[in-house]
């Protein structure tokens, strides 16, 4: 729901941030042009066009030594785009300020940019060896099952399985050699720009952890230095476990196997048919408990439901169960693991706009620099991220985000001497969000000094959908609803864990209509700061339809919540005293005075902190 007020507020910041001199009218603007039947030989005009962007960022360049121009456009034509080669920015591509260097759609064409491979499903075949079809659960999914030879496309980088889970590499678990993050997620299908899903049981939702054999241990609160870590085993309700005994070495288990904020893909070291139990390859972050929701994934047995597809590596084969029909079908293989887009630290002055994204196995963008800016861009099916922004005065406007992994994470600033980034996400859609792992994946992430996130719409996520730490954060002008649905003791807007904190802003936004499936314990909430974040200023915003706390300040100082309207909500706001509460060898007091009193004397020593911040001295003397 956007309120008018907010348009014109959109509309007013935004023009201001691209005005363009009167003097420009008369500029010699160097124009490059990109579309889908050119060639990289070419003379880049509107009538013989590069094929590639990369092409026409080396074109600029050698317009540039020309001197015969004053600003630069690339225009790029409709159509779709497989990327294989990163545009890459530095200081020899930027713009000038006032007249950056623009990338940008022709006109009204739609521009796709795609991090893979799209192929016809003609070239798809039928399956008819019987030693893989017998191998089907369901035998009425055997008549439907399709493959591709994925050497054939060109197509050998696929990556190993992907652990899905925000605790899949969380802390010892690679240090204790248990596994590796790799630089991006393995490739994933889009069947007629639909994501298919990697074949798994049950098809939908998850099964409960029957019995607890072995709960294993854990890492989250273990303070022995010679931990090793603990298998898991758990008993299965399901019979259909005496079929599995042939992917062990590939099957994955997805679960929240304690927290319902805590999700993690552990692998399978060995199962018992008979007495239908499974045991886990490494230890759960949190340990496991009964009734814990998960399932199985990544095993050629359970490919039986339309959208799902199976890779067998050794072999470079992909098998599918098709969604629609496969002769007229339309399927993406996206295999790309680097950013389709990426400028450095050197880099300033660059608009890009109009520029769609349908897939890639990383961020879509990676930008660094200073007036850099995303404009009006369709972002789906990142893996990774839609991006992420450090530099400073850098900021997405005016685009869509859905169907990504992660949003944007927004960094940058001198927290020494609170200097802001002044980077931006503002009048942007955020829907469908933390899709591969569900928590801690958020729209938008902040940190650092001075970012913003205005005037944007959140909605449909599992899980948080802003995060933020560090000083002098805006949030503000928002609307939230639908997030954090599948998530207990957790929050639309939610930091945690920072004494340093200050100025934190959440004012004047909508939440509204949140609601989650699985909360039992700490239920969910509107806005959180957690575990001693401080800082914090709640002013101005309505909660609506809040099925549990809409603020929640655990533990914080310096917390100002006021002028907030609670509309047919679980109860208002509370402010607790966590902070202080003392466990033997766990205390949140103690945790935080050791890292703040590391940084007292450096960090945070400056004259602006002590200007500013006084109290924060006050309360680690």
């Amino acid at each position: 729901m956007k309120k008018l007020v907010s348009i014109f507020l959109v509309l007013c910041l935004t023009t201001a941030l691209f005005v363009v001199p009167a003097s420009a009218a008369a500029e010699r603007r160097g124009i490059v042009y990109v579309a889908t039947n050119g060639k990289d030989t070419n003379e880049g005009t509107i009538d013989s066009p590069l094929a590639t962007l990369p092409a026409a960022r080396d074109k600029i360049r050698e317009m540039k030594k020309t001197g015969a121009y004053d600003g630069y456009t690339v225009y790029v034509r409709g159509g779709n785009y497989n990327v294989k080669e990163t545009l890459s920015l530095s200081a020899e591509d930027s713009g000038t300020d006032g007249n950056p260097v623009v990338w940008r759609n022709y006109g009204d064409e739609v521009v796709t940019f795609t991090g893979g491979v799209n192929v016809s499903g003609k070239s798809f075949y039928k399956v008819t060896d019987k030693a893989i079809l017998d191998r089907i659960v369901t035998e009425s999914a055997r008549d439907n099952i399709y493959a591709l030879d994925l050497k054939k496309y060109g197509v050998t980088n696929f990556g190993e399985p992907y652990l899905l889970g925000a605790y899949s590499y969380y802390n010892e678990i690679p240090t204790l050699g248990f596994a590796t993050r790799p630089q991006a997620p393995d490739m994933e299908l889009l069947f007629n720009e639909v994501p298919m899903t990697v074949a798994r049981y049950p098809n939908e939702g998850y099964m409960q952890v029957d019995k607890v054999l072995d709960a294993g241990d854990h890492t989250a609160h273990n303070q022995d230095p010679n931990f090793e870590g603990k298998p898991f085993t758990i008993g299965l309700k399901e019979d259909r476990i005496k079929y599995w005994t042939k992917s062990v070495d590939n099957m994955l288990m997805y679960g929240f196997w304690w927290y319902d904020w805590a999700d993690q893909t552990v692998p399978v070291a060995k199962m018992d048919p008979d007495q239908k139990t499974i045991t886990s390859k490494w230890f759960a972050a949190f340990r496991v408990q009964g009734g814990a929701n998960y399932y199985i994934y990544n095993l050629i047995e359970e490919l039986d439901a339309p959208g799902e597809y199976f890779i067998d590596r050794k072999n470079a084969i992909v098998y599918i169960v098709p969604s629609g029909d496969i002769e007229k079908a339309q399927v993406t293989l996206i295999s790309f693991e680097d950013p389709l887009f990426k400028t450095d630290s050197r880099t300033k002055n660059v608009t890009f706009k109009g520029l769609n994204v349908l897939g890639t196995r990383n961020n879509a963008f990676v930008i660094n620099g200073e007036n850099i800016k995303i404009v009006n861009c369709d972002i789906k099916f990142a893996s990774g991220a839609a991006g992420s922004i450090a530099g400073k005065n850098c900021g997405v406007t005016d685009s869509h985000i859905s169907e990504v992994t992660g949003g944007w994470y927004l960094s940058g600033g001198d927290m020494g001497t609170l200097t802001p980034a002044n980077n931006y996400v503002m009048n942007c859609e955020f829907e469908r969000f933390s899709r591969l792992i569900k928590t801690y994946r958020p729209a938008v992430s902040v940190s650092g000094v001075g970012q913003k996130v205005l005037f944007n719409e959140f909605h449909d996520s599992p899980h948080q959908a802003v995060a933020y730490a560090g000083q002098y954060m805006d949030i503000m002008y928002n609307e939230f609803y639908d997030v954090v649905n599948e998530s207990d003791d957790a929050a639309a807007v939610y930091g945690g864990q920072t004494w340093e904190g200050r100025g934190i802003n959440v004012k004047f936004n909508y939440f509204h209509d949140m609601k989650s499936s699985v909360a039992e314990r700490q239920g969910i909430k509107g806005v959180y700061g957690d575990d001693g974040q401080s800082g914090m200023n709640v002013v101005g915003n309505v909660f609506e339809n809040i099925d549990g706390a809409p603020v929640w300040m655990n533990g914080g100082s310096y917390i100002n919540v006021y002028n907030n309207f609670f509309i047919n909500t679980a109860q208002g706001a509370e402010l607790n005293h966590q902070m202080l509460n003392y466990v033997e060898g766990n205390t949140l007091d103690g945790m935080h005075f050791a890292k703040s009193a590391a940084a007292k004397d450096t960090i945070y020593a400056s004259e602006e902190w002590r200007e500013q911040f006084p109290e924060y001295f006050e309360l680690m003397d």
